[in-house]
């Protein structure tokens, strides 16, 4: 049991990861957030395990900054 768990959470993690590093290519698909228009967010997971990807786009470096990871189930940023 503990090792199906613990594949379960590696493949998980690396779904994770690989939708983090897809922002390299397409950084401006996700949406603007209601809680700052100079933040992205993209979601991750299915109901009720759904997690917020909060991320900033550097566009003089080129870059994506990832914020926060956040359980969906979570309250919104704080101001």
């Amino acid at each position: 049991m503990e090792a199906d768990s613990s594949e379960s959470a590696f493949t998980w993690f690396n779904r994770l990861a690989e939708t983090i590093y897809s922002l390299e290519r397409f950084p401006e698909r996700g949406p603007v957030t209601s809680e700052n228009k100079n933040l992205r967010h993209l979601l991750f997971g299915k109901s009720p395990n759904t997690y917020r990807i909060i991320y900033a786009l550097d566009k003089p470096k080129n870059a994506v900054n990832v914020l926060h990871i956040r359980h969906g189930a979570g309250d919104s940023l704080p101001s």
